[in-house]
């Protein structure tokens, strides 16, 4: 067999069975269409439950011992001495990320070299230039990058000891990526916005606390500026381009200093690439950063730092909070969507751990988690047609940053919905509309999976408020563990659920940690969450002609009202709740 880890046609073997390392391949190859080749797909990496989980742990131990050795050679290298902390709030996301890429590459590449007879394949020659990104950002955007997976496959490949035939082929162009579309600005609001906010900073202090992206509408975030007697300012992070280029010779020697058994060949290769796929902005771009940091129009002394959002990706944010907080700043970061305190797979987080107080939407299971309510509704009031249609909202493909392979689970989730769909009564299926990702269409070829299985399906392309989509549903269904369940529960909106593979490469609800499972098991039993399709279609064709009837029965309503209270919480009196947590931390 021929192993195929490109989509150029030129790696591919007349007269030979190739096979692709991964479903994902072979979609973009169903999009060329090169038909004279024969081919197979190789068994998907890293799904089943028990697989993601082993894959979790594998994840875990690779951290304790990688980490330790990335940020004391950050600080060799940088000539600092700041704490685990202060590194973990700005690489450790990152890390993460790159963990889990590195255990699903290296364990699809031995999975497939030794469960089927390969014996060549075809490599690009190799650019140096393609692997080091910026930072995390668009090292997320490379992981489902093909030119750049294809390199790190003849990277394992090249040092895993396999006999096989690698030919290198000169001269290719690189194939341009699947992307996600970058978000439209609105340049003249932004405008407009940046000179009111630079006069009202005139009027800031210098302990003021920095709020930014806390998931609040900008209505509610003035309002508790104003409880807290500061003056609302609308926090931007600055513009940062990394402008350095990457220094090889100087990655080459970081590596070289690591010392790693060559037997455990995720071990061993998670430590020799470290420093060569670490972003820019961390190395050779941090003084830059770190410029760029100091120049900015944020309170010099902030009593505290409060972030639903900008803890993940925003390198600026990130460096001046690690400063702040170093400082004796706290920082306070809210929930960010669903999963947190319900997922073992996110238990704790990067920015639950780095956190002072971490602000739930209900839920603690310690000191640190603060029960609050969920942010994101406030002001809203979601409303539906209880003589609408139906709404499935369904999940979009994950990224190729997990260490399962999100491709072949996300093709076994869109078959099992298709059973959903087909089991409906007419009338609810002729009612039925299929709201996708707004970015599915080019992304994971939603749009095209459904109108070959169904081509008189309604689709919604995601592009409009999901607002205007309650309106005109009498039921919303979520077909996946999503934020959406809890918005709609919170909001009283007649829900249904289907969890049976979830957004972790598993199924059921094996993805939920013990101390939440009965709580899903209160919304099993009250026939919200359902975990399969034959069970979800017989109770919707059973209730659909009273939908309003079946909701409102206190069993129901107990049932929903138990769940929102441990992780959907709503508040009537929000502002005063956030600030007499403040108040009770001593941070205001």
């Amino acid at each position: 067999m021929h192993l195929i880890t490109h989509t150029n046609q030129r790696t591919f073997k007349r007269k030979s069975l190739n096979i692709f390392l991964d479903e994902r391949l072979w979609i973009s190859n169903v999009q060329n269409k090169y038909e004279d080749a024969e081919y197979i797909v190789a068994e998907p990496y890293g799904l089943g439950n028990q697989k993601v989980e082993k894959d979790y742990l594998l994840k875990k131990q690779l951290t304790k011992t990688i980490f330790p050795i990335l940020y004391k050679t950050l600080n060799e290298f940088h000539h600092t001495d700041h704490d685990s902390r202060f590194w973990k709030i700005i690489v450790g996301h990152w890390l993460d990320k790159y963990l889990s890429v590195m255990i699903n590459r290296v364990g699809a590449i031995e999975q497939c070299l030794s469960g089927y007879l390969v014996t060549s394949t075809t490599m690009l020659s190799y650019d140096k230039r393609v692997m080091v990104k910026s930072d995390l950002s668009s090292f997320i955007s490379a992981c489902d990058d093909e030119l750049w997976n294809h390199y790190l496959y003849q990277y394992i490949i090249n040092n895993l000891n396999v006999d096989i035939d690698k030919q290198i082929i000169f001269g290719h162009q690189n194939k341009a990526k699947i992307s996600r579309p970058p978000a439209r600005k609105r340049k003249i609001i932004y405008f407009i916005f940046k000179n009111i906010f630079y006069i009202l900073n005139i009027f800031s202090r210098k302990d003021d606390g920095l709020i930014i992206n806390s998931y609040m509408s900008k209505l509610y975030e003035a309002k508790f500026c104003l409880a807290l007697g500061q003056v609302p300012l609308f926090r931007r992070t600055k513009e940062y381009q990394v402008t350095k280029d990457a220094n090889y010779e100087a990655r080459n020697k970081l590596s070289n200093k690591i010392i790693v058994d060559k037997k455990n060949s995720i071990e061993y290769l998670s430590h020799k690439l470290l420093f060569h796929l670490l972003p820019i902005c961390y190395l050779e771009g941090f003084t830059q950063m770190n410029q760029t940091v100091g120049g900015l129009p944020w309170p010099k002394s902030p009593k505290f730092i409060f972030t639903s959002n900008s803890f993940h990706s925003d390198e600026i944010f990130k460096l001046w909070t690690a400063n702040k907080t170093k400082n004796g700043s706290k920082y306070y970061v809210g929930q960010h969507g669903n999963n947190y305190g319900t997922s073992k797979f996110l238990n704790p987080s990067i920015e639950e751990d780095t956190s002072d107080v971490f602000l739930t939407w209900g839920w603690s299971n310690n000191k640190k988690e603060v029960p609050t309510f969920v942010f994101k509704l406030l002001g809203k009031k979601y409303k539906h047609n209880p003589k609408g249609g139906v709404l499935l909202i369904q999940e979009i493909m994950y990224q190729k940053d997990t260490t399962w392979d999100g491709a072949a689970h996300f093709s076994k989730y869109i078959n099992n919905l298709s059973v959903f769909v087909k089991g409906l009564n007419e009338p609810i299926r002729n009612a039925l509309t299929v709201r996708l990702h707004n970015y599915s269409r080019t992304y994971d070829l939603s749009e095209k999976r459904w109108n070959d299985f169904n081509n008189k399906v309604k689709i919604d392309l995601g592009e409009r408020p999901i607002s205007k989509a309650y309106k005109e549903s009498r039921l919303i269904i979520h077909a996946y563990d999503s934020t959406g369940i809890l918005e709609t529960l919170s909001q009283n909106i007649p829900t249904l659920a289907l969890l049976n593979y979830s957004s972790y490469g598993t199924t059921g609800i094996e993805h939920v940690q013990d101390s939440a499972k009965p709580y899903y098991n209160l919304l099993i039993d009250a026939g919200i969450i359902h975990l399969s399709a034959e069970s979800l279609y017989s109770k919707l064709n059973n209730i659909y002609n009273n939908i309003d009837y079946w909701w409102n029965q206190n069993s129901v309503q107990d049932a929903k009202n138990k769940f929102c209270n441990n992780y959907a919480r709503a508040s009537k009196k929000p502002i005063k709740d956030l600030n007499l947590i403040f108040r009770q931390n001593k941070h205001i």
